[in-house]
């Protein structure tokens, strides 16, 4: 029992510290209160302010016995899982996305050890059950991940939780991270804090970067962080696509302006500080948001006017109107701002329609700056009705507790953005760099052109105002490949502004393959919003699940199994290069030879849709190693990227298995 409460304590005072990924034993007489991890591998693939995340990690079971168990990683909540392997009796296995509950962790429901688990992977948690894990043998998993990087003035941020001090009191065999940046845009420094010294360069260029981190005998007690800065003079577009040629194919569009701008091209802003000073704000938190705020007053031009409204129960404003920000009205808010204290309420939809209603034209750029620490009633769609003067209206989420469905949703909806700040922070540094992001307003009323009939669904609308050192993005879809030109316009101090960028839609299968997620990810948030805020409709719900199975993310209503299947003998393997039973081929291998990356392009008549589907990779032994489930894929074109730069030189087999029958059976050559 002391053992129980020791453990559970430790759970208690990190369950809100994101970490590494974890496997519970399901059976109570195991002997520690988790397997012991051997290793964790990360490979960090940046596309400008795109990222896949790659999570290799080892087990240990160290008992004589085999054990079932729940693999548990917290992924971040702003990320998009997109893949999930398992290793069983040394052949890998993609797990299978499907229309089913997450697995239980063991224990749950009865209190202990599982319920602090659960509170720490949190919502977005990934779980995976795991059967029959040998005695002392090692568990490998290997994870995806899709999100993006921040962005303010230049510099790129990416932080992976690698804080398990509190959960894992011994030292990894090693740790290992590969960076692997392609940049649009000149690279001109990179930084890896607490880690510098442990990390190489591998290859350098004006627009890549490859790094390796290698620390032995590694004890994570701290998160890994990277960053980068680019060369960003002038406004540009950085432009991704990628093609298929029988569904819609997938494009990205990052907009960004230069990194400063001289003062006379800066919009002058109407700006308001909403500050929640509910009880549960009081403390450090409230004073950090106060000195934060008083900052910022400091930073705003004379021709800027600018108000400070308080919410709880109700809503307290500095001055009735807006003031200019010259030296005696910023003394005046700053006396204001040191009699605050904390009070009892949060209506944050009270204050935001209040602060709305000062608003009343858009001869300034227009921007409400929240602050909110928990949850309150806001309608996003109700709030978006009343913005009728294009007002941003931008979130500073401060702590764990947070209502993110409504303050996305209101912020997506309304030109603005959502950043989210841990009670024990730096806050007022945190806000201020939100701050930055939206003093420096150049265009607004801003609208993208795309002159091309075949552009559509795009995500997120409406377009935000361009601040110079920030950036936004924009995903869609398209059908045919061609060059068309991009016209973005819109005001900025001497009127209409406009510019023109010549976008090449892509024809090409295989490259920026991740852009497909951009989208996908972009359109599966605002569904899962909509449903968590206004309730299950069965169109969005069936809108969500389908673009899960489609693109192999998970959402709410979907989760990782492993195959059921008992895999014996491989099958016979034919060597040839034309399938069994079609006349055309339905699964090739571009290039063949190939070197590094093993790229499958698989097409998938729409006659096959429901029907079981599996890829399966042999050596030239016939060693079975590796199986992949594509019964999901719906009809159309597909590429699968398989590593195969730890694999020997040599023949390899592909088998595509339609339901029991093989449909098709060819050689690839690693080179």
């Amino acid at each position: 029992m002391k053992k129980l409460i020791i453990i559970l304590a430790i759970l208690l005072d990190s369950f809100c510290v994101f970490a590494d990924g974890i496997i519970l034993p399901k059976d109570t007489l195991y002997p520690h209160p988790f397997l012991k991890n051997l290793l964790t591998e990360v490979t960090v693939n940046i596309h400008g302010q795109m990222v896949e995340t790659i999570v290799y990690q080892e087990f240990y079971n160290e008992w004589s016995d085999t054990v079932d168990g729940v693999w548990n990683f917290p992924m971040p909540a702003d990320a998009r899982s997109t893949r999930l392997t398992y290793w069983k009796n040394d052949t890998a296995y993609d797990a299978v996305l499907k229309v089913v509950q997450q697995v239980v962790n063991p224990g749950t429901g009865e209190g202990g050890i599982a319920a602090y688990v659960n509170q720490y992977i949190g919502k977005s948690g990934i779980k995976l059950e795991l059967k029959r894990i040998p005695p002392h043998s090692v568990q490998k998993i290997c994870f995806h991940y899709f999100s993006l990087l921040d962005y303010n003035k230049g510099e790129y941020s990416y932080t992976y939780p690698l804080n398990t001090s509190s959960f894992i009191q011994y030292y990894l065999s090693y740790l290992k991270v590969n960076i692997n940046i392609d940049s649009k845009s000149v690279i001109t420094n990179y930084d890896f804090p607490n880690y510098n010294s442990y990390t190489q360069v591998l290859s350098s260029s004006s627009n890549h970067l490859s790094l390796e981190m290698l620390k032995d005998k590694a004890y994570l007690a701290e998160d890994f962080t990277f960053k980068y800065k680019i060369e960003q003079s002038a406004l540009n577009v950085d432009f991704y696509s990628n093609y298929c040629d029988t569904i819609p194919s997938h494009f990205g569009i990052f907009v960004k302006p230069p990194l400063y701008e001289i003062p006379s091209k800066i919009l002058a802003k109407r700006i308001i500080f909403l500050l929640g000073n509910s009880s549960s704000m009081n403390g450090y938190k409230l004073q950090q948001s106060l000195s934060a705020i008083s900052d910022a007053l400091d930073s705003l031009k004379p021709m800027d006017v600018f108000n400070i409204l308080l919410y709880n129960s109700a809503v307290t404003s500095f001055n009735s109107n807006f003031v200019y920000a010259d030296t005696g009205n910023i003394h005046s808010a700053k006396t204001f701002l040191q009699s605050v204290i904390a009070s009892g309420g949060s209506d944050l939809n009270l204050g935001l329609n209040n602060s709305l209603a000062m608003i009343t034209d858009t001869s300034y750029q227009n921007c409400i700056l929240g602050f909110s620490d928990g949850h309150s009633v806001i309608d996003p769609l109700a709030i978006s009705a009343s913005n009728n003067n294009r007002t941003a209206i931008c979130f500073i989420g401060i702590g764990s507790n947070i209502d993110r469905e409504r303050l996305e949703m209101t912020a997506s909806n309304n030109y603005g953005f959502v950043t989210y700040v841990d009670a024990n922070d730096n806050i007022k540094e945190k806000i201020m760099s939100v701050f930055n992001k939206i003093n420096a307003p150049i265009i607004k009323n801003v609208n993208l052109n795309f002159n091309k009939s075949d552009v559509g669904f795009l995500v997120p609308t409406p377009f935000p105002t361009i601040n110079a050192g920030s950036s936004f993005y924009v995903a869609g879809r398209y059908s045919s490949s061609t060059q068309n030109p991009l016209n973005l316009h819109g005001y900025g101090v001497l009127g209409y502004v406009g510019s023109t960028f010549i976008l090449p839609y892509s024809n090409d299968s295989i490259s920026e393959f991740y852009v497909r997620y951009l989208w996908a990810k972009a359109k599966m948030d605002d569904l899962e919003r909509r449903i968590l805020i206004y309730g299950e409709d069965s169109v969005l719900v069936d809108s969500l699940i389908y673009i899960s199975l489609s693109y192999k993310m998970r959402c709410r209503y979907t989760a990782y199994i492993t195959m059921e299947e008992a895999l014996s003998e491989p099958p016979t393997l034919g060597i040839n290069n034309t399938p069994v039973s079609n006349d055309n081929r339905n699964v090739i291998v571009m290039p063949n030879p190939f070197k590094e990356i093993m790229n499958l392009s698989i097409t998938v008549p729409s006659t096959d849709q429901k029907r079981t589907k599996l890829l399966k990779i042999f050596s030239s032994t016939g060693a079975l190693l590796r199986v992949i489930d594509i019964s999901e894929f719906f009809a159309g074109k597909h590429v699968i990227q398989i590593d195969f730069s730890s694999m020997p030189s040599g023949i390899y087999y592909v088998i595509y298995q339609d339901e029991n029958s093989i449909v098709q059976s060819f050689k690839a050559i690693h080179l």
